[in-house]
């Protein structure tokens, strides 16, 4: 049971995996992810209007070296970066985005550095720029894996749905964070608590540092394994270990 008055904790820093990307090709694979839009062939375009998204995916695509055109139409910009002349990253693209534009679980597997870079870019193409506390995707496995990242990064997450504003329009999903305090928990005093009947086999997963992220409904919870090893967590996180695992949770009355 939980115990009034404690925090769950929602979040934590992961050390990462081995996946390594540069800031130019996580930025650019973010980019044509919200805004590109890829043709038959290969070929990816994009219009804007927002002065700021012009010029940042000018730098992205200085950075990367790649052959692109960029010229005025109406009251936008359009670029047209062509699969021929960039077949590097192009394949790069459809390799991490697939022909649906949809991030992959790939993303899971970015080093501690590469994560950095994804939580702080997907704002300024998923996201609200300025106040960067919110990103929204009209696909719901590209909030997910985002809401997993900000998670992995030490930072409280919550996804939800919003209803489409005008008919033809789709659903949106968005992801929410506090972005100027990294908190990792939330306080036990109103969780809505029931009890619900259960018969048959109870499962106990089992992984090298104990602690285990679950998530339902949009809703983030990181718990563990139920044996008693606080020296174990002690010696593996060492400083990072703040929160006393087995003290977050108490046995119910007649359940020992």
């Amino acid at each position: 049971d939980f115990p009034i008055d404690h925090e769950q904790i929602v979040a934590g820093v992961y050390q990462g995996g081995s996946l390594s990307m540069e800031w130019a090709e996580l930025a650019w694979i973010l980019a044509v992810q919200a805004d590109g839009n890829v043709d038959a062939y290969g070929n990816v375009k994009f219009e804007f209007s927002k002065k700021r998204k012009i010029d940042r995916l000018t730098k992205i695509l200085n950075d990367l070296g790649a052959f692109y055109t960029g010229y005025p139409y109406r009251e936008s910009y359009i670029f047209y970066v062509s699969r021929k002349c960039n077949e590097e990253l192009m394949r790069l693209t459809s390799d991490l985005l697939g022909r649906e534009k949809v991030l992959g679980s790939w993303v899971l597997s970015l080093d501690r550095p590469s994560m950095d870079i994804f939580v702080d870019e997907i704002f300024n193409w998923d996201g609200s720029h300025h106040t960067k506390d919110q990103v929204a995707s009209a696909v719901k496995q590209n909030m997910d894996l985002a809401q997993a990242v900000f998670v992995l990064s030490g930072l409280r997450a919550k996804m939800g749905r919003m209803d489409a504003w005008r008919e033809g329009w789709k659903d949106r999903y968005y992801v929410s964070i506090c972005p100027k305090r990294r908190i990792d928990f939330v306080r036990t005093d109103h969780i809505e608590k029931k009890t619900v009947g259960w018969d048959g086999h109870v499962y106990c997963v089992t992984v090298p540092s104990g602690w285990i992220v679950v998530r339902r409904n949009g809703i983030v919870a990181v718990t563990g394994n139920s044996k008693r090893r606080e020296p174990d967590y002690k010696r593996i996180l060492g400083p990072l270990y703040r929160h006393p695992l087995r003290s977050i949770f108490t046995v119910p009355p007649g359940h020992v």
